[in-house]
């Protein structure tokens, strides 16, 4: 007799609306918080739809005190002065988010997410850089 054990995957989701983009670390920070109030767990997917994703890019982007919050994870090195920025992550006081799109969502909404079993697209080459910007507490 086979027998086959099921695994319990454990995920729990909910959205959030960036309300100005002059507080968008601040909505997202509160965001986790309140997730992690809720379910008990930090979040560790960021969701948006490709718009929203590349207004944060931009920001980070154009703005010299964003960009000295970004570090490559794979290295810890910051990113050299005039190079653009593509986030990968999102990093905080006890989590970590990374970051994946759903051209779905409405321009301005974000979904966290945890999932204890992501399953992650593996495209990227090792060499390539991976962006993480380090949210306020």
């Amino acid at each position: 007799m086979n027998r086959t054990s099921t695994l319990n995957m454990l995920k729990f989701q909910k959205q959030f609306q960036i309300t100005s983009w002059d507080k968008w670390k601040k909505d997202i920070s509160k965001a986790v918080n309140d997730f992690a109030i809720e379910f008990s767990i930090h979040p560790n997917i960021l969701q948006t739809n490709g718009q929203t994703g590349s207004q944060i890019d931009s920001i980070v982007n154009m703005d010299e005190k964003e960009r000295i919050n970004v570090t490559d994870i794979k290295n810890t090195k910051k990113p050299r002065e005039g190079e653009g920025i593509i986030l990968d992550a999102f990093y905080g006081d006890g989590y970590n988010l990374e970051f994946a799109l759903d051209d779905h969502l409405p321009d301005q909404v974000f979904r966290l997410i945890y999932d204890d079993s992501p399953e992650w697209e593996e495209d990227i080459p090792d060499n390539t850089p991976k962006m993480a910007l380090q949210l306020p507490a």
